[in-house]
């Protein structure tokens, strides 16, 4: 079986930043830009949106093509428009924004499919569809005291204060996501004066688009040829789904986690080491075991039997012997299923709730595909191999969740443990595993074979029809 390295012409175009501008800073510096003109225009801390318009437009000109610099200006000069109506109609605003995103990914060189185009524009109506039924971006404890940050702390200052107590009191205390995540969102509220947590979003929207042009760049020069994955398959998998808008709509960290351990991934193979170092630390502070997303990714991209098989061996036996319970090894094998199938569509009750439907459509399609893999990797070895290669970074991934479900289950909370267990809230934990679900799937479209029409043999029998 080949490995998943990219040809020699690949490793030229990666190598070369003039054929591949780094699309993982691309939209959060537009992002940044934008709100750096809101700055100057409301007359909000002037001086810093002038430094942020500065090297933020610097940066630009030097990631994009010239062509593209005076559009990508322009419109964000519009969008910085629109920008204060965030104050009064955050919704509304969203909605601009959105449109302008769309633009930026219609514009973008690697991104101008329009199958994925298509699904872009998808993707960001169905995040909004889902912001505006559910009513609220916090839909969970976990939001609303996200959130509560943003009114906790009246300035940056504050907060920088508050981790410093903590630090002196008990280091351990920021290893809570509660007290390291707001610095990746608080800088923004507080500088621009937003209220609303619908807000977020905007920055949802935005990292999990880049999330998808750093995966659709990975597979692109790695496992096009060594695994038949359509990077065109993969992404659109990844826009169209609803649990990534339903999650994407939240006041959450889930998108900025998988999109920092993607990032780091994508650092990893530019041989970025001090960058990739850097972002590995950040993604811990905000979810402790991201060091293991991030090795699953890599081990993945590089097709690696070897690596993902001694991946899965240790982590059987560190769950084995974190846990003492040899039910959590069962356990994971239920919460693999549980990544395909998840909400259940089997029971009633939850297609009885609407907000629910879009993702048990998704969750039928997922098991519908599991099942024809299934009997492709019967009658194939190859496509067996491919399979068996995913099977083992998604189980490494399930000992992992079903290791924090006993450590939260058993160790927090007190409560027994047993066959069934598969920890708080499967839906959330689902998401970084996503998009070695797609590649799944796209290996598994990619190997149909569909009905066609010969055209020429058409011909031929209304011809021979026409003798007689």
């Amino acid at each position: 079986m080949r490995s998943g390295k990219p040809s020699e012409r690949s490793k030229r175009e990666i190598n070369d930043n003039k054929n591949i501008p780094n699309v993982a800073v691309f939209f959060p510096l537009v992002f940044i830009l934008t709100y750096g003109i809101f700055t100057i225009i409301t007359g909000l801390e002037m001086w810093i949106g002038a430094i942020v318009v500065l090297f933020s437009a610097i940066a630009l000109h030097f990631i994009t093509y010239t062509s593209f610099t005076i559009p990508i200006v322009l419109s964000v000069i519009v969008l910085s428009l629109t920008a204060p109506f965030f104050l009064i109609f955050p919704k509304a605003a969203i909605v601009a924004t959105s449109g302008v995103i769309a633009y930026y990914i219609y514009r973008f060189y690697y991104t101008s499919s329009p199958l994925f185009v298509g699904s872009a524009v998808v993707y960001l109506v169905g995040t909004l569809l889902n912001l505006v039924f559910n009513s609220t971006p916090l839909p969970s404890p976990d939001a609303a005291q996200y959130y509560g940050r943003v009114r906790n702390f009246g300035t940056i200052s504050e907060y920088l204060v508050h981790l410093i107590q903590l630090a002196q009191e008990d280091i351990s205390l920021l290893k809570s996501s509660m007290q390291t995540f707001p610095a990746f969102y608080l800088p923004l509220y507080k500088s621009y004066g937003f209220e609303s947590p619908a807000v977020f979003v905007v920055i949802n929207m935005v990292l999990w688009v880049t999330t998808v042009l750093l995966f659709k760049e990975l597979i692109k020069y790695y496992l096009t040829e060594s695994a038949n994955v359509s990077p065109g398959i993969v992404s659109a998998m990844l826009l169209l789904s609803p649990t990534a808008m339903y999650w994407s709509s939240t006041f959450l960290k889930d998108i900025t986690s998988v999109f920092l351990c993607m990032l780091a991934t994508y650092l990893f193979f530019r041989k970025r080491a001090i960058m990739f170092l850097i972002v590995v630390l950040v993604a811990t502070s905000i979810r402790l075991y991201s060091i293991a997303i991030i090795s699953i990714y890599i081990a993945t991209i590089m097709w690696s039997p070897l690596l993902l098989g001694i991946g899965l061996f240790g982590s059987a036996i560190f769950t084995l012997i974190y846990t003492g319970n040899i039910v959590t090894l069962f356990n994971s094998i239920l919460v693999f299923g549980y990544f395909f199938v998840s909400p259940h569509p089997v029971q009633i009750e939850n297609w009885l709730t609407p907000r629910l439907i879009p993702r048990l459509i998704e969750a039928v399609l997922y098991a519908g595909g599991l099942f024809i893999s299934g009997r492709f990797a019967v009658t194939s070895r190859k496509l067996r191999n491919h399979y068996l290669i995913l099977t083992a970074g998604i189980l490494i991934y399930s000992l992992v969740i079903v290791s924090v479900a006993y450590r939260y289950t058993v160790f927090q909370r007190g409560l027994p443990y047993g066959f069934g267990t598969a920890g708080e809230n499967i839906l959330r934990k689902m998401l970084p595993i996503l998009p070695l679900i797609a590649v799944w799937m796209s290996i598994t479209v990619s190997n149909m074979k569909y009905p066609r029409l010969s055209i020429s043999s058409r011909n031929q029998s209304n011809e021979s029809s026409y003798r007689e």
